[in-house]
């Protein structure tokens, strides 16, 4: 399993990227910050309503340089059929997110979030820095989907952490004081 503050385990897959078929390493975005985004499938019932949050979310994940991939065990086609699907339907039409294709489940297999009795990856989250050390990593069962809000928040302050050499206090947000507060 995964183990954070670790290098990330490294892979090359097929993806849709831009809505097109290509290839996607983990290696092209040293230098960048990756959101690698679990999910256990396309056409599934809340798959859909994370990838559209992640979707409304893109400029803010941008703007922080932050490269989100998404990962299931379906193929790059059933990715690319997903993508025109209108959203209505259950589809994801008109995002942009890259989506890898692990139907060998190596990626999910790699980074500890496989279920071995569905052969589908956990809805797992794990944020990479720009040297490619696992940062953060969580993991929940498919039963019920993540908060984006909570991401990005993650995402701020690991930022903040590494720009200041400070740690950041619970439910730490952006503007917030990193002083402790003294015991009475």
């Amino acid at each position: 399993m995964i183990i954070v503050g670790s290098p990330a385990p490294v892979f090359t897959a097929d993806a849709i990227v831009n809505g097109q078929i290509g290839t996607v390493s983990l290696k092209q975005f040293l230098g960048k910050f990756v959101l690698l985004f679990f999910y256990p499938g396309d056409f599934s019932h809340a798959c859909p309503s994370e990838l559209q949050g992640l979707q409304r979310h893109l400029a803010d994940f941008q703007a922080r340089d932050v490269e989100i991939l998404a990962v299931s065990v379906d193929s790059h086609y059933t990715h690319q059929a997903w993508l025109q699907m209108p959203v209505t339907k259950g589809g994801v039409e008109g995002s942009t997110i890259t989506l890898i294709s692990d139907m060998n489940q190596r990626i999910a297999r790699a980074y500890g979030v496989l279920n071995e009795s569905t052969g589908t990856a956990l809805r797992a989250s794990f944020v990479i820095d720009r040297a490619g050390i696992t940062q953060y990593g969580s993991a929940n069962l498919e039963r019920f989907a993540r908060s984006i809000d909570e991401l990005l928040r993650v995402v701020d302050a690991i930022q903040y952490s590494e720009k200041h050499g400070v740690h950041c206090l619970v439910n730490w947000r952006p503007g917030d004081s990193q002083t402790p507060p003294r015991s009475a």
